[in-house]
């Protein structure tokens, strides 16, 4: 019992650390955060002026349109980057060899590029890029991407998708490797084709990963 008591302070120290750190760092300033916004805090002073600020903020009209922006681009960039995370993670470890670890590395490389940098690239793509293959090919499709909305939404998606797909590929790749080679080996013996196991053994395996990958 002590040695279990000991093993649980031990235990406890070595979290302090990160526990008070985080508390410091991110939860702290989010419930001040919180406070501040029934305030009418200038940075110097502040006083309790209720739910002004938010009544405020909900006859917006331009905050309302920025909240429907982002609940779709919210909704369409979680679906697509567990989709082709999903789908990276099923490429690489149904490979193997070198080219495989190549392969991981090339698709979380874009993970590693600064936001600066991640503009600038994908400006000149969707601008120059792509004006160049519309000039040449005549589809208007890859016309003027940053000029609409409409275009400009999809264009944050597709970089949005780019960069994370990676990432949200080792999350896979951990529950995809954690599959007993001979359970697959069973399934294949059984006559169980690549659907069938990827439905019924590996699906089932990585469903935590969806929990992860969502927040």
């Amino acid at each position: 019992m002590n040695h279990y008591k000991h093993m649980k302070k031990t235990y406890w120290l070595f979290l302090a650390p990160v526990l008070i750190t985080l508390f410091l760092v991110i939860v702290l300033p989010f419930i001040y955060g919180i406070y501040t916004s029934f305030t009418n805090s200038n940075g110097l002073t502040m006083s309790f002026i209720g739910l002004t600020n938010y009544k405020q903020l909900f006859s917006d009209q331009r905050f309302l349109e920025s909240m429907n922006i982002t609940f779709w681009f919210s909704i369409f960039s979680v679906i697509l980057v567990n989709i082709i995370g999903l789908g990276l993670g099923l490429l690489v470890t149904t490979i193997q060899g070198k080219f495989a670890t190549f392969l991981r590395t090339t698709f979380f490389v874009p993970n590693l590029i600064g936001g600066v940098i991640l503009g600038f690239i994908w400006q000149f793509i969707f601008i120059q890029a792509f004006s160049a293959i519309g000039s040449t090919t005549g589809i208007p499709f890859f016309d003027n991407w940053l000029a609409t909305s409409v275009s400009g939404f999809w264009a944050l998606v597709i970089v949005f998708v780019w960069q994370m797909s990676g990432y949200v590929m080792l999350i896979y790749i951990s529950f995809l490797t954690s599959i007993s080679q001979t359970v697959l080996d069973s399934a294949k013996m059984d006559g169980a084709n690549a659907w069938q196991m990827f439905w019924y053994i590996k699906f089932p395996t990585v469903a935590p990963a969806f929990t992860i990958s969502l927040f």
